[in-house]
Formats: structure tokens, C-alpha cells, sequence
């Protein structure tokens, strides 16, 4: 009995797991807060720093230079995760294993005016959208910024208007 009851939650799980797929860049992904990259990035011996009134936390890491952008405050959640200077090799082929890691293939690709590929788009069933180049892997969600603004609306909306 325990067996066919397992077998009946892997099931019912399965086809959760094969959609969700991939959706972060070396453990970061939008939506994370800044205390979660921070324990994330200790965890993994990253080198992390921000500039005052940043709203970009900027690591260090063996696979290139990690940029974490927060929707408009450090206090909200990351929007977006890059991974710069990277050696993508045969370009072609490193859309290949993009698309192999996050399940999807590419809708969009934008072309230099000789014909050759510049950047290669993919878009998550969940909304987050990735950008290959030569040399950065992007993967942004343009949620979180809209949440950031409508919660700042929602704040401005409920202050009071004084008495004139």
C-alpha cells in the first residue's frame, strides 16, 4: 500500500517538476532577497559587494561576474541575474545548452547586419526572460518591479491628505 501510494505522489508531482525546469544562473534567481543572496553567495565563497545607493549587488565567481539588480531598492527583490564576461566559445552551441538547461528554445534571436547572430531570447512558461550574447547570460522578471511599484502606490495612495 505505501508503495502504490508513492507512486501515486511521484505521478501527481512529475509533471509539476518537467514544467517548472531550470530558472536560475549558478543559484540566483529573481524574486530572492538580499539576505538570501548574501547567505547564498557565502555559502558558494563568492566575493560580493554593492556601492552605496546601489541597487546592484556585483560578485565575483569562477564562471564570470554575477550582477544581482534589485527593483529599486536593496529592500526588494532581485529582478534580474547576469553573468558577464563569460567565454560562451561556439555561440551556437551555448544557445544549445541554454536551452537544454532551461527546457525551452529560443523565440527571438537578433542578427548583426552581416547575418550572424548577436543575442538568442528565451522566455520561461513562468515569465522570466533570458538573453544570451557572446560574452553575459541574463535571466530577468519584470514581476518584481511591478510589485515593488504598485506596493509603493498602495503606501502613497493610503497616506492621508492634511488639512488645509
Amino acid at each position: 500500500m505505501k508503495n502504490l501510494i508513492l507512486i501515486a505522489l511521484l505521478l501527481l508531482c512529475l509533471p509539476a517538476n518537467a514544467e517548472t525546469g531550470k530558472r536560475d544562473i549558478l543559484g540566483f534567481k529573481p524574486g530572492m532577497s538580499l539576505g538570501e543572496v548574501q547567505a547564498l553567495a557565502k555559502q558558494k565563497g563568492y566575493t560580493c559587494q554593492s556601492l552605496p545607493k546601489a541597487i546592484t549587488v556585483y560578485c565575483r565567481t569562477s564562471s564570470g561576474e554575477l550582477n544581482l539588480m534589485f527593483a529599486l531598492s536593496l529592500d526588494a527583490p532581485v529582478f534580474g541575474v547576469s553573468l558577464k564576461n563569460i567565454e560562451t566559445g561556439n555561440f551556437k552551441k551555448a544557445s544549445e545548452t541554454v536551452s537544454q538547461q532551461f527546457g525551452v528554445q529560443p523565440y527571438r534571436t537578433l542578427e548583426y547586419r552581416d547575418g550572424s547572430i548577436e543575442k538568442y531570447f528565451w522566455q520561461l512558461s513562468t515569465g522570466e526572460i533570458i538573453v544570451l550574447t557572446a560574452d553575459s547570460l541574463e535571466l530577468t522578471d519584470a514581476k518584481y518591479i511591478a510589485q515593488v511599484i504598485n506596493s509603493d502606490r498602495t503606501k502613497e495612495d493610503a497616506k492621508q491628505m492634511p488639512k488645509f
